[in-house]
């Protein structure tokens, strides 16, 4: 159903004090919604924390300098705002997280605030309600260059053992964390939980503590230069080894992930955002997964939020992200087990130019959270969320709404005829799936592993067939993906993917690549490095196996730079000696054969002349008067020899005037056969070289004229 003209009204003219319910959702209703930090200066990057000995929250922001803020259940500032440690513009502070302890501020309650700064961590504790402030203390060691801006930092506390954990994403894209004890003082060394690196790396690790473990339990995103997925272990709050991590959640993207632990079943349930969308699953106490990866809804997961909290008086989560739809707080309430029932909608209002960065704390006495982000990026709001569920699924009042339809899941991809395939034949690749809104379209993507590239291979449409016929260049390894979208749905719900081998009778070399010349103006200077890289696609196994040779034209030798390897590349460092032209030839065979299948040559020049100066550039010369040219060559050889070419414009045609001589300049007398437009080409190489030439300068147009 949809909210009449009377209900809209209604909302306009209250002070939202009133929880209004909104429709299309579960039982959720949206009440106050307040700036409880505008002091004019730029906020985002957030957080928020319950303190439920004293019924109040703290409220955290920064852009430079980290400021705090208590309030009410209500959602009203419950104080001034305040600066919060050693940040300030120009020692850059952001993206703040908060945690609260009643073992802090000597068993009196209080805040453990943590915040980038400088490539640190650093942290302080706030005593609640207080709001007295205990020394700064870093908490990272500025390892792998230190933490990264931007990224979220992980903070959960276990009241068993006494110890908060940190978590967070160095700038080398590994997770690191470190213990504090209950007073929020940093102990033991730092620990690395995934190692850092691009491929793969590592970032935006969050935590959740486990009372029927004492483990607390890490999600992190994890990518390469293919795919991105979610990653799970579990950190024992004793500080012994932790488990190895399991994988899941493969997709094109994953962002922000998020875990909270139900209670009542010790099960950790797990969100992220997929960047147009947001997906969650569900571990048990042990670390076993027990849950297929879910769709919770399209309105939910950008690539920079995605929060989810669990409620013990309602027994349900609420997950929240900026809203891709608009440019408010858009949410939908989960199960006890993480699976969303209803559909996300808006949650909050009143921007003008954007939400930012929304997290959430729950109020443990009540069915109630509430949501801390930046509005318009220069206030920090805070918006009043409830919900009629109760902790047995019932809810009072109005029934809900009907279930909606199962969620929209991708099952299958199957190919025929099977893998391997050979070039030329026609497959067919068909998706199966299950539950969404019908028609259900599909979009099908493909990969090539040898170049490294997706292609669209069919835009979405119901048919959920796609029939491809590969050619002779597409031999090698290729990766189809189909996404599927139900009716009404704008982006994709569910995919999956098949990969398979297509096979040609030999590989085909499609290029051959240097890196750019180094050092002077003609080629490559001595003692400097090259690269070169080729690419093959094609063969019977998907593997192919590159050689390398190379030729000097000055030596009139070959020598074998790199023997068989299935690596495509490999370095040179040239000598002072081998100034001048060099032929690369690369070889490749698949893996089943022993001999080249295929090669290709490339021409490389070796040159040590930095700058080269011919006169006369242009001009006009009689036939049978002499025109002397003069070619300055300046490099480390030092003594150059030069070697004269003309040129015809009339006949297109080239011819030596002067063979090879260390005299820099030469009186060319022109014969009749030369009247008309000629340029003049000089040849330079160190003196003593066979090579064809290392450098080269020409002349623009000289015009020879017949005798009068």
């Amino acid at each position: 159903m949809k909210l009449n003209s009377s209900v809209k009204l209604a909302i306009l003219l209250t002070c939202f004090s009133t929880l209004l319910p909104r429709s299309g959702y579960a039982q959720l209703a949206v009440g106050a919604n307040t700036n409880v930090i505008n002091i004019g200066a730029i906020l985002i990057g957030n957080d928020i924390a319950y303190d439920p000995d004293h019924d109040i929250f703290l409220s955290v922001a920064a852009y430079g300098s980290v400021y705090g803020v208590f309030v009410s259940p209500s959602g009203a500032a419950a104080g001034a705002a305040f600066r919060i440690g050693s940040a300030s513009s120009a020692s850059f502070g952001h993206y703040p997280r908060t945690i609260y302890s009643r073992d802090l501020n000597g068993g009196s309650g209080g805040f453990l605030v943590a915040w980038h700064q400088d490539g640190y961590l650093h942290s302080l504790v706030v005593a609640s309600p207080s709001g007295a402030m205990s020394a700064e203390r870093l908490i990272s060691d500025g390892g792998q260059t230190g933490t990264r801006a931007g990224g979220n930092i992980g903070l959960a506390y276990s009241p068993t053992s006494g110890r908060f954990l940190a978590t967070w994403t160095t700038n080398a894209f590994g997770v690191q964390g470190r213990f504090l004890d209950s007073s929020g003082v940093p102990v033991g060394a730092v620990t690395q939980y995934v190692s850092a690196g691009t491929n793969p790396g590592s970032q935006e690790p969050q935590l959740a503590w486990n009372a029927a473990t004492n483990e607390f339990g890490l999600i992190y995103g994890g990518f390469n230069s293919v795919a991105a997925w979610a990653g799970f272990l579990r950190v024992p709050a004793s500080g012994a080894s932790p488990s190895a991590a399991a994988t899941f959640g493969f997709s094109p993207g994953v962002f922000s992930p998020s875990v909270a632990v139900n209670p009542s079943t010790n099960h950790y349930v797990l969100g992220w955002s997929v960047g147009g969308g947001a997906k969650g699953t569900e571990f048990d106490q042990n670390g076993n997964k027990v849950a297929d990866d879910r769709f919770l809804a399209s309105r939910l997961g950008t690539p920079t939020s995605f929060e989810l909290s669990y409620n013990p008086v309602s027994a349900t989560f609420l997950a929240v992200s900026e809203d891709p739809k608009s440019i408010e707080v858009a949410g939908v309430e989960l199960n006890s087990d993480g699976s969303a029932f209803g559909i996300a909608v808006g949650l909050s209002s009143g921007a003008s130019s954007g939400s930012f960065v929304p997290r959430l704390a729950a109020r443990t006495n009540a069915r109630q959270w509430n949501i801390s982000y930046a509005r318009n990026m220069n206030a920090l709001a805070d918006q009043v969320i409830s919900t009629a569920t109760t902790g047995s699924g019932g809810g009072g009042g109005a029934p809900p709404p009907p279930p909606p339809p199962a969620p929209l899941t991708v099952t299958g991809l199957s190919l025929s005829p099977g893998s391997p395939v050979g070039a030329g034949t026609q497959l067919t690749l068909t998706a199966s799936s299950t539950g969404g809104t019908a028609p259900v379209q599909y979009q099908f993507w493909r990969y090539n592993y040898s170049l490294s590239s997706w292609t669209l291979a069919q835009s979405w449409s119901t048919s959920n067939q796609l029939v491809w016929t590969p050619g002779a260049g597409d031999g090698g390894w290729h990766k189809v993906q189909v996404w599927a979208r139900g009716s009404g749905h704008t982006d994709l719900e569910s995919w999956t993917d098949n990969t398979f081998l297509v096979q040609t009778s030999t590989p085909r070399i499609v290029s051959v690549k240097m890196s750019a010349p180094s050092g002077g103006p003609f080629g490559y200077t001595p003692g400097v490095p090259v690269t070169i890289t080729s690419l093959a696609v094609g063969g019977s196994t998907g593997v192919v196996e590159y050689q390398f040779w190379r030729y000097n034209t000055g030596t009139s030798r070959w020598s074998l730079d790199r023997p068989w390897s299935t690596t495509n590349s490999y370095t040179w460092l040239p000598a002072a000696s081998d100034e001048g032209i060099h032929n690369i030839q690369v070889w490749v065979r698949d893996t089943a054969h022993t001999d080249w299948q295929d090669w290709t040559s490339s021409e490389l020049v070796v040159s040590t002349v930095s700058g080269t100066l011919l006169t006369p550039m242009t001009g006009a010369v009689a036939d049978g008067s002499p025109l002397t040219l003069s070619v300055l060559a300046t490099g480390a050889a030092g003594l150059y020899e030069y070697k004269f070419w003309r040129y015809s414009l009339a006949t297109g045609t080239w011819r030596v005037i002067r063979d090879y001589s260390t005299n820099n300049t030469f009186a060319w007398v022109p014969t009749s056969l030369d009247v008309g437009q000629t340029r003049v080409q000089v040849w330079i190489r160190p003196a003593g070289s066979a090579t064809a030439y290392s450098a080269w300068a020409s002349s623009d147009i000289i015009t020879v004229m017949p005798p009068r």
